[in-house]
């Protein structure tokens, strides 16, 4: 029989899955969506894409401490339902975009109303084990990754088939049925309350204390530089792909594949890196997982 940090965790894989195939669904065309919108030289092209790709990572970046905050106080069940009910709406929102500078501030504010990713580890970490921990953030490292691997493939032909517009409905869809799942199936994942004793006096002092943890500078930056390498490609592979491609070829269900490669080899990994760094230790397999993705 499952306990209910095993439920909590399987249904959050499932949400999590239908939203990174959401999400990642409009990786393959957004920069060819630009164009679509009237933009018209290559140049333009790409910095309009860079900015689409780019404020929405920095308002998410801005909006991700204070949600956080909000989380501890009033649950993390509720960040995930805003994160993904707000998201089905500004993702719909943008299959309706008339221009790139339309396109540009929905994807704004989808930053700073978004975030169900942390959301979702949040929630599953209040509920798991401490012995469990690798497991429960491995499985949800592979809904993660089984979804981005699926959705590139997806969006790449719905964009060449049905028209990037009916891509962005799609999400919109998939971030709503994820979002009633974890309201019908999952239990507030709301903290212990806190003595008055121990709690900060404010938000800025309390992210003080975080970052002064020990481990936690360092682990920020790397996560930083991950990122960075992994999204900095993201806003002009479509034109290099193009670029290589004749006229006529599929240009987004090309990108599609290339991207869906990508995550798929995360997803056949992730469970068994999880209960490995629960055997050996996480910090050693952080370690060989930076070396091996530097060397490839």
């Amino acid at each position: 029989m499952q306990t209910r940090w095993q439920t909590t965790l399987w249904i959050m894989f499932v949400a999590q899955f239908l939203s990174a195939i959401g999400f990642s669904i409009i990786f393959p065309f957004l920069p060819l969506y630009v164009a679509y919108l009237g933009v018209a030289t290559v140049g333009d092209i790409a910095l309009w894409s860079g900015l689409v790709f780019s404020l929405q990572a920095l308002t998410m970046a801005i909006a991700a401490p204070i949600w956080g905050s909000l989380a501890d106080r009033f649950g993390y069940k509720l960040m995930v339902e805003r994160a993904m009910y707000g998201g089905a709406i500004i993702l719909l929102l943008m299959g309706f975009a008339r221009s790139a500078e339309e396109l540009t501030l929905l994807r704004a504010i989808q930053g700073m109303i978004t975030g169900t990713i942390s959301a979702a580890n949040a929630l599953v970490a209040t509920v798991t084990p401490r012995e469990r921990m690798g497991f429960a953030m491995g499985t949800l490292q592979m809904g993660l990754w089984s979804g981005t691997a699926t959705g590139p493939l997806i969006g790449g032909l719905m964009a060449e088939t049905l028209g990037f517009r009916a891509t962005f409905i799609a999400t919109a869809a998939l971030l709503l049925v994820s979002g009633i799942l974890v309201t019908v199936g999952v239990r507030d994942g709301r903290p212990a309350p806190v003595k008055p004793k121990q709690q900060p006096t404010g938000m800025l002092r309390g992210w003080l204390t975080i970052l002064r943890t020990p481990g936690i500078g360092p682990a920020y930056g790397m996560r930083f530089l991950s990122s960075l390498a992994q999204t900095i490609l993201l806003p002009f592979a479509p034109l290099f792909i193009a670029s290589l491609l004749s006229a006529n070829d599929p240009v987004s269900a090309y990108t599609g594949l290339i991207v869906g490669v990508s995550s798929a080899a995360g997803t056949a990994t992730a469970i068994w890196l999880g209960r490995l760094g629960d055997r050996i230790g996480h910090r050693h397999v952080l370690m060989g997982s930076a070396l091996l993705a530097a060397l490839t």
